[in-house]
């Protein structure tokens, strides 16, 4: 059987999420699940290639007697990133782990369908197995440019031929290949979570380190050759020179000493590879390298430094918020959230106006302050004005940081997975239909000058959501927008918890099985149910809509 025979996509197999996905007995116990073909023992938990929540277990052909593949099994409140799957499963990469089927499976722990990646199991060991070995490993430069930097080129080049950011570089996702001359490493898997939800701070960009893990967003190339990056590091260092810091005092000292000088403190690199080093942990990206001066760099060339666009200034004199001082107004934009009421006083009493003319001494970001002030009274200064303010203010202080809201810190890319948790787990879903309704992620996009990815898309999304909040009837509000945004969310109907529907094929199948259950529902047709189906084939429902909302109100 090929690769391709077995993997599934969703325009191939439009309704196998509901028909095939099933259990298979074994001994009189439920400890087995189908994908096609593929059976994963769910007896056979693999710790070691577990990602954070999503856990691996150990899977087989059905033909094959020994189980020399593995399964990732997600979590129903974290989207996969089942949309990259077909575009990854036609890289054929000795240094990357092999996608070999994807789709939903019926899971017996869960008695409900999960989402699942199935693998060849070549990778091995991880080369990391203890936090103490993240410290720094002290590999051989010879070494680390043999068994890492040449086959992980070659991975990164495969990926941007398929369009593909992997967002978790680092040293707990590389495995040992099975080799016992420890001369052959592997790169893990990184479909079965939301973008670089598991990818620790530490090998983040400080951008990138400042969003919430749920909502980072795909990102971008340079994202995962700064990970590359501050991998090699934790490879060739020999000791932690942030042993201890909390995630705050990580980021800060990225910050204040510069991403190189944090992660290697006095460790001596030399030669070549220090240019190759710094070429990749530039904090500018535009300073960063990209691929292909990674590419030449391997060819033997000698590359020159770019010269930086950015200059991040430090105040004259620090400000002080909330019990503390600021000399960085990025620092300052990250922390407006921690006592609002302080904050508004802030920035309405001139304080922090002040502070930006007199010892910032920046008119670009006078400029974007005072827009950003104008921008939020010009919506009044009723209910919910405040945090209006602030969220504002944190864009002029720091455009290249998150969506900042009401202690939400996301990417407009994601703000969907975001919502999808808040929905699962049952979160409030208040803040995130504010920064739709109050034009909070919009603000945000159309104040980026620099940003490497297109925004026009986003743009024409959430306004396209701002006018869903306005109706109040079933297919419409948060819930039409949380489909909009992410094509491969499934429908997240209370109805439908047991099933992974992902498209209307699905959902007949699965209200199919439904109706068959002595409990149950009076009427299929929810609030999710009517969204989903709006956005995926309109004619489905929007013709109804008039009725289905009589029999709702």
């Amino acid at each position: 059987m090929t690769q391709d025979d077995t993997l599934t996509r969703d325009e191939e197999r439009p309704a196998e999420s509901v028909k095939t996905a099933r259990p298979v007995n074994q001994g009189g116990d439920v400890a087995a699940t189908l994908l096609g073909e593929i059976e994963v023992n769910a007896a056979k938990p693999l710790p070691h290639l577990d990602k954070g929540p999503v856990k691996a277990y150990a899977a087989r052909r059905r033909e094959d007697t020994e189980e020399n593949l593995f399964a990732m099994i997600c979590e129903p409140h974290l989207i996969p990133r089942s949309g990259d799957s077909p575009s990854y499963a036609v890289i054929n990469n000795s240094a990357l782990a092999r996608l070999i089927s994807s789709g939903p499976v019926f899971w017996p722990s869960a008695k409900s369908a999960r989402y699942c990646f199935v693998y060849e199991n070549t990778l091995g060991k991880p080369i990391v197995q203890t936090p103490e070995q993240q410290a720094g490993l002290g590999w051989r430069q010879d070494h680390v440019v043999r068994t890492v930097i040449k086959p992980m080129l070659s991975v990164l080049a495969d990926l941007r031929a398929g369009g593909i950011v992997h967002g978790n570089i680092r040293p707990t996702n590389l495995f040992d290949g099975n080799d016992p001359k420890g001369e052959r490493v592997m790169l893990g898997e990184c479909l079965s979570t939301p973008p670089s939800y598991t990818q620790p701070l530490l090998f983040e960009t400080v951008e990138r380190a400042m969003y919430d893990p749920i909502g980072k967003g795909e990102g971008t190339p340079a994202d995962d050759i700064y990970a590359f990056g501050a991998t090699l590091a934790v490879l060739m260092r020999r000791k932690d020179p942030m042993e201890g810091f909390s995630p705050r005092e990580i980021l800060q000292e990225k910050m204040t000493q510069g991403s190189y000088n944090a992660l290697l403190g006095k460790e001596r690199i030399t030669g070549t590879l220090l240019e190759f080093l710094r070429g990749l942990l530039y904090d500018d990206r535009d300073q960063r390298w990209t691929l292909d001066e990674m590419l030449s760099w391997a060819d033997g060339q000698h590359l020159s430094s770019k010269q930086s666009t950015k200059r991040r200034r430090v105040a004259a004199r620090p400000l002080n918020f909330n019990g503390k001082s600021y000399e960085r107004q990025n620092l300052l934009a990250m922390d407006l959230n921690n006592n609002v009421a302080e904050a508004a006083q802030l920035i309405d009493g001139g304080a922090l106006d002040q502070w930006v003319e007199r010892s910032l001494q920046d008119e670009n970001l006078k400029e974007r302050l005072d827009a950003a002030v104008q921008s939020a009274r010009e919506a009044g200064r009723g209910s919910g004005y405040p945090e209006r303010l602030i969220s504002r203010v944190s864009v002029a202080l720091d455009p290249d940081g998150p969506v900042r809201y009401k202690g939400l810190n996301l990417h407009p890319q994601g703000f969907s997975y975001a919502l999808a948790e808040a929905v699962a787990l049952r979160k409030d879903l208040q803040p995130y239909a504010e920064m739709i309704q109050q034009q909070t992620v919009m603000y945000w996009l159309t104040e980026q000058v620099d940003l490497k990815v297109d925004t026009g898309t986003s743009v024409s999304m959430f306004d396209s959501c701002r006018g869903f909040m306005r109706q109040h009837n079933m297919g419409y509000g948060v819930e039409r927008c949380l489909y909009l945004l992410n094509p491969e969310i499934p429908c997240m109907s209370d109805r439908l918890r047991k099933y992974y529907v992902r498209t209307p094929e699905d959902m007949l199948y699965a209200f199919e099985l439904v109706a068959k259950l002595p409990d149950r529902p009076a009427l299929f047709v929810d609030r999710h149910v009517a969204a989903f189906l709006s956005v995926k084939d309109r004619k489905v429902v929007d013709l109804y809509s008039a009725d289905l909302n009589s029999m709702d109100a």
